[in-house]
């Protein structure tokens, strides 16, 4: 079977490895609002030091205003390049897929279920005891990963995944 249309071979992973990209149009927008954030508070800074002169009360807005804008612009800055790479990549061990935190892997082993939801948006990771953040053992049951944002269609890429689970299973089997 053929890879999903929109997925791309990935040099790392063990065998035939595939990777889905999220679409680039998100990561430009994520780049471009964190700018807008950096001038808004440049901007409020200014309309607040020039309102209030000599008084104590723009210093502690500032400085609260910063903190916020500097966390926002952190987290928007860091979805924009976890979302340079790829975002979601299958090989004969498993599936990996990236979020901020790392790269959760759930071997074929363990996977018991997948499936994507109703409107097709969320692909649905059932493995009690196998799903891995960084290498680390996760004590929850399923994971929920959105795929609206990836270059590939919910229902090529459930296809894709059903048939290299049943792959790994038969090689396993074997």
């Amino acid at each position: 079977m053929e890879p999903p249309p929109g997925s791309v071979p990935h040099p790392i992973g063990q065998g035939l490895a595939v990777a889905v990209r999220p679409r680039r149009a998100r990561a430009r927008l994520l780049a471009v609002l964190s700018v807008v954030m950096g001038l808004v508070y440049l901007a409020s800074g200014a309309v607040l030091v020039g309102l209030t002169r000599g008084v104590a009360l723009p210093a502690l807005l500032l400085l609260v205003l910063g903190v916020v804008v500097t966390v926002q612009m952190a987290v928007l800055i860091g979805q924009a390049v976890v979302m340079r790479g790829p975002a979601l990549v299958v090989d004969d061990a498993g599936i990996r897929v990236r979020d901020l935190l790392g790269w959760l892997q759930v071997p074929w082993a363990t996977l018991q279920q997948l499936s994507v939801t109703r409107g097709g948006g969320v692909l649905v990771l059932e493995a009690p005891g196998g799903i891995y953040l960084n290498d680390n053992r996760l004590r929850r049951p399923l994971q929920r990963y959105t795929i609206t944002g990836l270059e590939t269609e919910p229902h090529h890429l459930l296809t894709y995944l059903q048939h290299r689970r049943s792959v790994a299973r038969q090689a396993v089997s074997r």
